[in-house]
């Protein structure tokens, strides 16, 4: 990427999440997931879509070739060159990229947390470096797919080349970076939607739709409809694309006689964002082992989050209903 330096006062639209806001607008280079991207407006030049693998669809396939044994396959370097569909709709603007290798059943969908925003008859080149490279051997069959909201973005070429390392060359990323969470090669335990399938996104895109776009991604294959990672920072300013719940918890392993710890259990939850109410019921029964009581939650916010942070004082608790309010 060295070529790129020599437009690195040129100026970009960067769009996406509070990030963006107030930020430079010249070239930035974004980290996530141990994935690297940057993004270059209005700038015709032949190196940034020149690639071993070239298409002129948003997807691009192809088997991992037999190398030498002093070289190995460090990563992928993965292109899409996009522009304005001409419409005026920003109520979603997708942008999504896919890497499936079928033959080890892995896939990753990676929606950037910035992105450019294409200007009027320019053309957007997004550059992302994947380090996947220990999970790349000769013959794997590998997919690729940029996927975009039509009605906002269209996709013109797609490219994607193997990086290779000498075999006597130290490779940083695998001693440091992959030893990191929430990395490719790393825990990405939370972003895991089914079987060796993750969905590598900090936002809520897709909102009530969530659940039917995951079977559209990852064909059908869905463990978890409601994929966790994006939960962690996901915005609320825009509620319509909210689901709003009853949730009623049942506490087994707290001591409900014992004020300070309800108290903290309810200060705790009523901290998370989005909830509105937490109440007791003060309706409880004894069991043979401890009494039991109902934590009632209201608000936007999903069961999940709900029983893991109540599961921090009461690790019997479960959730015993989760209702549409």
């Amino acid at each position: 990427m060295q070529w790129i330096k020599a437009f690195q006062d040129h100026k970009v639209d960067l769009v996406g999440d509070e990030i963006a806001k107030g930020k430079d607008q010249q070239i930035q280079i974004l980290y996530e997931y141990g994935i690297t991207s940057t993004y270059l407006q209005g700038i015709k030049d032949p190196n940034m879509m020149s690639y071993e693998h070239m298409s002129r669809f948003p997807n691009v396939s192809f088997h991992v070739p037999f190398h030498q044994k002093e070289q190995r396959i460090q990563g992928l370097h993965v292109s899409c060159l996009y522009k304005s569909s001409g419409s005026n709709d920003k109520d979603m603007w997708t942008l999504l990229m896919k890497i499936n290798n079928t033959t080890k059943d892995l896939t990753w969908v990676y929606n950037p947390l910035v992105y450019c925003k294409p200007r009027v008859d320019e053309d957007v080149v997004w550059l992302s470096y994947w380090p996947i490279g220990n999970i790349l051997d000769a013959g794997d069959e590998v997919h690729v797919d940029i996927i975009v909201d039509e009605r906002v973005f269209v996709v013109s070429d797609c490219g994607v080349s193997l990086g290779y390392m000498d075999d006597g060359e130290e490779n940083y990323e695998n001693n440091t970076m992959m030893k990191e969470e929430e990395v490719i090669g790393g825990d990405l335990s939370e972003f895991k939607v089914t079987t060796g399938g993750y969905y590598l996104c900090r936002r809520d895109l897709f909102g009530s739709k969530t659940s039917t776009r995951f079977k559209r991604l990852f064909d059908d294959h869905v463990d978890y409809p409601e994929s966790q990672g994006w939960r962690k920072h996901r915005p609320y300013s825009n509620r319509s694309w909210e689901l709003k719940y009853n949730i009623v918890v049942v506490l087994t392993g707290v001591n409900i006689n014992n004020k300070s710890e309800i108290n903290k259990i309810v200060e705790a939850v009523s901290s998370l964002v989005g909830v509105e109410s937490v109440s007791i019921n003060s309706h409880h029964r004894k069991t043979e082992q401890t009494d039991t009581a109902s934590l009632l939650v209201v608000g936007y916010v999903y069961p999940v989050e709900v029983e893991a942070c109540v599961k921090e004082f009461d690790t019997t608790a479960f959730i015993s209903s989760a209702d549409l309010y």
